[in-house]
């Protein structure tokens, strides 16, 4: 049975505004999406959640992430996956992310989840992350978030690497897929 939602139950504006403008695109890249679908949580509501289910995963620093995400698969069903985006309003609000930030950030926690599912994983999964947002068509907007995620400077020497590493990548790949 496929689900007919993408988001399971949110009142976001911006993940309803995701679905409806990114749902086909997301599931002609993975349809296996189809099969469940992904839970979309304040912090404090996944906190409340790793009291009441031990298997969920814990997400280190979730409180310095603008977004997160979990996936808990306990068969080899698809239907049976848990899955779900845990969003940092109030950092999304100190970084003033427009909708457009967050639709790439939304698309970037995605192609995470995705990445759960591929059989040969990728060395840099935050790339690999990007990368689908990227084909969303979503570069510029991820660009952006990025670089405003670098110029806020609330994040250690080896995040802003990582960060100016992906901004790169990012570039490259518009040049490689606008030639």
């Amino acid at each position: 049975m496929e689900c007919t939602n993408l988001f399971h139950n949110t009142n976001n504006r911006d993940f309803n505004t995701f679905e409806e403008v990114y749902k086909s695109n997301v599931y002609s890249v993975c349809s296996l999406l189809k099969k469940f679908s992904i839970k979309v949580h304040t912090i404090d509501e996944y906190k409340d959640l790793l009291e009441t289910n031990q298997k969920l995963p814990v997400i280190e620093n979730i409180d310095k992430d603008l977004l997160g995400c979990y996936i808990l698969k306990e068969t080899n069903d698809a239907k049976d996956t848990i899955s779900g985006i845990i969003i940092n309003e109030e950092l999304c609000s100190q970084l003033k992310l427009s909708t457009n930030d967050k639709l790439a950030a939304i698309a970037h926690e995605i192609g995470h989840i995705i990445c759960f599912f591929l059989e040969n994983k990728p060395i840099d999964e935050e790339l690999k992350a990007d990368e689908f947002a990227c084909k969303m068509g979503l570069s510029i907007e991820l660009l952006g978030l990025l670089g405003k995620m670098k110029k806020a400077k609330i994040y250690d020497e080896d995040i802003t690497k990582h960060l100016e590493w992906r901004l790169i990548a990012i570039k490259e790949y518009i040049h490689d897929f606008t030639s």
